[in-house]
């Protein structure tokens, strides 16, 4: 038993080797050159910076006091009770829209028709409007839709709708 514990305390002994500490990797005298000149340039243009602000140190105190800005303490409300009147929001009618001058609706209406013009134009060779007309028939049919939905010209929502359609 002695000599089974001996000769495996002599085995692990003797094939125990020591670790060899791996060192960084060394750089060539260039490079390390290379790498201090890259270091004291850097540092060159720090101190240089902080010569000018040494010089101009007024300007740069004056100039923050002017910038800071306050925000306003927003300060959460508790729900309004049943009994206070003076919360509620009265609702105010709007007064009804003002009508165009011709002038107006006119504009509008060229527009939308060179918008329709122009996307027949663009899908000439598409094989969807193959047939002749097919296109002018479905643009007349998206300008009906929108027309419905905007009636009475009043804003140019009606040119959105047909820009949306096309």
């Amino acid at each position: 038993m002695k000599n089974l514990v001996l000769c495996s305390l002599l085995l692990f002994l003797g094939c125990a080797q020591k670790t060899v500490k791996k060192s960084p990797p060394s750089y060539s005298n260039s490079t390390e050159s290379e790498f201090e000149n890259i270091e004291n340039e850097r540092a060159r243009v720090l101190e240089y910076y902080r010569e000018l602000r040494k010089r101009n140190w007024k300007n740069y105190t004056q100039k923050s006091r002017g910038k800071t800005r306050r925000f306003k303490r927003i300060v959460p409300r508790s729900a309004p009770s049943k009994k206070t009147k003076s919360t509620r929001k009265k609702v105010v009618k709007k007064a009804p829209p003002t009508p165009w001058p011709e002038k107006k609706i006119q504009d509008v209406q060229i527009e939308i028709a060179q918008h329709l013009t122009f996307y027949c134009m663009e899908q000439r060779k598409n094989p969807k409007f193959k047939k002749k007309g097919s296109c002018k028939e479905f643009t007349n049919q998206l300008y009906d839709k929108c027309y419905e939905k905007n009636s009475p010209i009043r804003s140019r929502n009606i040119i959105r709708c047909v820009k949306r359609g096309i």
